[in-house]
């Protein structure tokens, strides 16, 4: 099956309400990545790591996104409009089309 990835730049106190459209919209593939969760990992590391690879840290800055994976088929396009359309509605943000359909 082919997909579409398409990221929602988001603030993070917005994730929550996003992700709860999101599964509304009956869209029930998406993964976040947020910025703030890694620094409060570094922050509060718990356990024993002596070490975290350089490549890491990098994900304790840039924006807050959340990734959507729809079918690339009908119904996926109906759920990147509708999704797009709520989107726009509830919060300033943005939308983008991370690749072209990949499988």
């Amino acid at each position: 099956m082919n997909w579409i990835e398409t990221q929602i730049i988001t603030a993070s106190a917005g994730v929550d309400a996003l992700c709860a459209m999101l599964t509304d919209l009956g869209i029930k593939g998406f993964s976040i990545a947020d910025p703030a969760d890694f620094q409060e990992f570094l922050q509060n590391k718990e356990g024993k790591w002596d070490y975290i690879d350089q490549d890491l840290l990098g994900m304790a800055q840039g924006d807050t996104t959340v990734t959507v994976y729809l079918p690339d088929n009908a119904q996926g396009a109906e759920q990147l409009v509708a999704c797009g359309q709520c989107w726009r509605r509830s919060t300033p943000g943005t939308m983008r089309n991370c690749s072209a359909p990949w499988s």
